[in-house]
């Protein structure tokens, strides 16, 4: 019954799976109630963990045995210099093979409905910090430029998971980045207000048209990126009691908002200016 490789019907007993434009609704069939289930979002994941399997960590496996063996045979041709070189590539293709399945664990973690962080003390100047660096290159390579007030701000410590929310945030960084017209400067400004820090990142790319606005932050909706980036930071935010907001004028950039707890004593502080 299906039309191509998007859209199709499977029937699993009293269940019966429509998938169509990127969406799967799930029909449970009862002997006086049908039930239509949206599970999309449960669909998407199904589709990460699929390709994690099928293509990427097969192909990153096939590259690393194929430089163990090419590693081997120059040991046997008494290379070793061509050796080493070698073995840092197999070395780089492990940590990018180490990385992907960090990413793709946290992913599905982080869509769990039962998701929550394990919380800690975490410095959140340092969180930005660290985005901040990272970003730095990518933003030059576009001419781009980054300004912070992170390291004249107040110490403003949050408790959740410090990996949760740098990856939060570069997500944010990283989306004000590639809409970032180039000689163009991104904003970034922490402070806080009434026990909460907020941290906002201000671009001045093409904006967000309206009809967008409500869609942004959906797993799957993207406009050239990859439809993860703002639904994973949203749900971060949302998990470890924040929240985030967005404003846009088409034409005149987006400021993306990050607003999280203080603990008690640091607000206190925070809030004296001390």
């Amino acid at each position: 019954m299906a039309r191509d490789n998007q859209d199709k019907v499977e029937i699993f007993g009293d269940r019966v799976a429509v998938t169509t434009d990127g969406k799967r609704f799930e029909v449970e069939l009862g002997p006086q109630v049908i039930v239509l289930r949206d599970s999309t979002d449960q669909y998407l994941i199904d589709q990460e963990v699929g390709k994690l399997y099928r293509h990427e960590l097969k192909a990153a496996l096939e590259v690393m045995g194929a430089g163990i063996a090419s590693v081997g045979e120059t040991v046997r041709t008494g290379n070793p210099e061509e050796a080493l070189k070698l073995l840092h590539v197999v070395e780089q293709k492990r940590g990018d093979l180490s990385q992907m399945l960090e990413e793709r664990i946290d992913f599905i973690r982080i869509h769990s409905d039962s998701f929550q962080v394990r919380p800690d003390m975490v410095n959140l100047n340092l969180v930005i910090d660290k985005c901040v660096s990272d970003y730095r290159e990518a933003a030059a390579a576009k001419n781009v430029t980054i300004a912070s007030n992170h390291l004249e701000t107040p110490i403003l410590t949050v408790r959740g998971e410090e990996r949760f929310l740098v990856r939060a945030f570069e997500n944010i960084l990283r989306n004000a980045v590639r809409f970032s017209d180039e000689g163009s400067t991104i904003t970034i400004t922490m402070g806080s207000e009434a026990y909460q820090a907020r941290v906002a990142v201000q671009d001045t790319g093409p904006g967000i048209p309206p009809e967008n606005l409500g869609k942004i932050f959906k797993l799957g909706f993207t406009t050239g990126g990859t439809g993860r980036g703002l639904y994973l930071a949203r749900r971060i935010v949302v998990a470890h009691q924040g929240r985030i907001d967005v404003r846009s004028r088409f034409g005149q950039g987006a400021c993306f908002s990050v607003v999280l707890p203080i603990e008690a004593a640091e607000a206190k502080i925070a809030l004296s200016g001390g």
